[in-house]
């Protein structure tokens, strides 16, 4: 057993569990990797890696203005049946094959922008570090007034597991 006195403390812990194949079980608290933050920011780590990977294709896609369910389903769909090709959606997107909503283009215009940002990258350490600092670090700071500072925190620990 791991006794720690706040999640903090289990981080590297729990990356290193969940690397090795260690089953383990968090009493009180969510799992690190099951926050809200975290999960957005493996979501967009997870679409480069695995183009095939629509479910978190579609959860990243929600970050983005203009991107609500109908949106996120229409564009996923399109996106799977075209090979889960990005280079083919932005190609039909911008000859309007694909149509999207103003609201939406305007959100897709970012989200392929920060995509094409983050492919361009040779290392997952910079992958991260592109991920957050063009764009979810203002969007944590948007969304979670409240606790900002905590969930930039945490979303920052994932740059320097990224680096073992």
């Amino acid at each position: 057993a791991i006794l720690a006195r706040s999640t903090n403390q289990l981080q590297l812990i729990e990356a290193e569990l969940k690397k090795k194949n260690i089953p383990y079980v968090m009493r009180a608290g969510f799992s690190y990797f099951e926050k809200s933050h975290i999960k957005d920011t493996l979501s967009f780590m997870s679409i480069v890696a695995n183009p095939k990977n629509k479910e978190g294709l579609g959860r990243v896609l929600k970050l983005f203005k203009g991107f609500g369910p109908k949106a996120v389903k229409t564009f996923v769909e399109a996106y799977s049946n075209n090979g889960c090709s990005m280079a083919i959606i932005d190609k039909m997107v911008n000859d309007k094959s694909l149509k999207l909503s103003k609201n939406c283009r305007e959100g897709y215009d970012d989200f392929i922008s920060l995509y094409k940002d983050v492919v361009k990258e040779t290392s997952v350490k910079n992958m991260l570090q592109t991920f957050l600092q063009n764009f979810y670090y203002s969007y944590i700071k948007s969304e979670y007034i409240d606790d900002a500072e905590v969930r930039l925190s945490k979303t920052a620990a994932l740059i320097k597991m990224s680096e073992k």
